[in-house]
């Protein structure tokens, strides 16, 4: 069984949260960093701020085969369980 490739984003800006999603579309594990705690928390919440990305698209999947997980710590990495 092969694993899963694991990106991190930084910034879930109007770039970095529609590459976040690109990204877990394509089956990638995906850690959305940015220092804004808003976008964290809405992110969280299955919430999207931006226009071309969903509510759906943020939402977790279910099935955890390919997840972005927001995230403001910088220590945060693919190990890291929110």
């Amino acid at each position: 069984m092969s694993q899963a490739l694991t990106a991190a984003i930084v910034g879930q800006g109007y770039v970095g949260l529609p590459v976040a999603m690109r990204a877990v579309e394509v089956g990638m594990q995906v850690v959305g960093f940015d220092l804004d705690e808003a976008k964290i928390e809405a992110l969280a919440d299955g919430r999207s701020y931006i226009d071309d990305v969903t509510d759906a698209d943020v939402r977790p999947p279910s099935t955890p085969a390919a997840t972005c997980r927001p995230s403001s710590r910088p220590t945060c990495t693919a190990s890291t369980s929110l």
